[in-house]
């Protein structure tokens, strides 16, 4: 799964050295990072404004951010709406980390199914300017796009949990415009059942307003339908307040429905309901069994999991590259005849391996705030056990004696010597014995 991911990451205090790794959720109602939320709204401002709070400044342009949510369209690059909301999410995260100027790696999500299709497009448009300068709240900020990242969101919203699942789990994620339903079996998931149903929480509030202007004349802002959505309450008007109650158990039936329709048993299939629509299913269903759980975090968790895949992936290749250099090392030493070439040889190689071991403690270092420091040291042991182990050679010869390697360790290639002499008496008669 690492290959999707990752990028390596820097602390703050070594932003001239290091990318910003920042974890972007591009939903169609919020727009999310790991410790920022605001609505997925864009609109250009003709004047200056009198006011900067929210307000993005871009290419001699301004753009009130956060107001009112954008129309759904069929794909997220069809303008420039989402590139804006994008340099928006890097300015309040590097304004939360103390930093002005950066080097970034985008971690970012699309839907399962539409993974494939979109992810290639999607990563160009995130990075069809790589140096970019921008204000943000009249504060300026320039950027260097290093890379980007696209990962599936239904998976990366559970992927620390699926060792612990059952041998088959349900995961069924409820954005604010699709719904992803994802198949784990084995502790793997089945790509060839995922389905995505675009019929996320926006379509509930469409459905909401609707039924408020039929039957009342009158519609209710969508700020509050989420409030009433999250906590199952408000103080509103009791006649909008049915409505809404109303329409959002109806559309936790039609979720459930539509999971007995793909032939899951509601009563016996372990379900975990993941995104912004887990707390809905929580709050207004009437399915309460041991085998459906929710899991709400999503902002925490997905940004998490983006943001730690792009840290290993830029280890991994940090390890093919030491490890491709400790290989010609190796093919150096074995064409040397001389002692002298061959011990200078040796200490280089030993002084190589101890540079890049301390580069992989420093890399880590950033990555243990966030992940257990045990399975850190694993992965250091063995990533270096192995780029040394897979290079050594299979015999040597030292003293006269050859030797091979067998696991960790080289031990002598020791044979006895064959030998021919007749058999006596009582030998013979025991081979008899044997032969039949």
């Amino acid at each position: 799964m690492f290959k999707w991911l990752f990028k390596k990451k820097g602390c703050a205090k070594h932003m001239n050295n290091k990318l910003e790794v920042i974890g972007i959720d591009h939903g169609w109602s919020m727009m999310k990072t790991i410790s920022q939320v605001f609505v997925t709204g864009v609109k250009e401002i003709t004047t200056t404004p009198a006011f900067f709070g929210d307000v993005l400044e871009y290419e001699g342009k301004y753009y009130k951010i956060g107001t009112v949510r954008q129309e759904v369209k069929d794909t997220k690059v069809e303008d420039d709406s989402f590139y804006l909301l994008t340099l928006a999410a890097v300015a309040k995260e590097l304004k939360r980390r103390g930093l002005k100027e950066a080097k970034v790696f985008l971690a970012v999500g699309l839907p399962l199914t539409r993974f494939g299709a979109e992810r290639n497009d999607f990563i160009k448009y995130l990075t069809k300017n790589k140096r970019v300068d921008f204000k943000y709240e009249n504060e300026p900020y320039h950027i260097e796009v290093d890379d980007v990242a696209v990962f599936p969101q239904c998976y990366a919203a559970v992927v620390d949990k699926i060792p612990t699942m059952a041998k088959k789990t349900l995961i069924v994620d409820i954005g604010s415009w699709t719904i992803d339903i994802m198949p784990v079996i084995n502790k793997s998931p089945d790509e060839s059942k995922c389905v995505t149903i675009p019929r996320g929480l926006i379509t509930c509030m469409r459905s909401i307003n609707e039924q408020c202007v039929r039957q009342l004349n009158g519609e209710i802002d969508e700020a509050e339908i989420q409030s009433i959505m999250r906590y199952g309450r408000s103080d509103i008007d009791d006649e909008y307040f049915a409505i809404i109650k109303a329409e959002i158990e109806d559309f936790v039936e039609k979720v459930y429905n539509s999971i007995r329709e793909f032939g899951y048993n509601l009563k016996t299939t372990p379900i975990v309901f993941v995104g912004g629509g887990a707390v809905v299913m929580k709050t207004f269903g009437n399915h309460d069994a041991k085998n459906i759980s929710y899991k709400n975090a999503m902002k925490e968790q997905a940004n998490d999991v983006f943001e730690i895949c792009s840290y290993v992936d830029g280890l991994e290749k940090k390890i093919d590259s030491m490890t491709e250099e400790l290989t010609n090392m190796q093919k150096q030493i074995k064409e040397m005849q001389e002692d002298t070439l061959v011990n200078n040889a040796k200490k280089a190689l030993s002084e190589a391996q101890q540079r890049y071991a301390i580069i992989l403690r420093e890399e880590f270092s950033c990555l243990e705030s966030i992940t257990n420091r045990d399975t850190i040291n694993w992965i250091l042991k063995n990533e270096y056990r192995r780029s040394i182990m897979e290079h050594l050679p299979k015999r040597i010869t030292e003293n006269g004696i050859d030797y091979i390697l067998v696991g960790d360790y080289y031990i002598p290639d020791l044979r006895l010597p064959e030998e021919s002499r007749p058999i006596g008496r009582w030998g013979r008669m025991h081979r008899d014995y044997l032969k039949e």
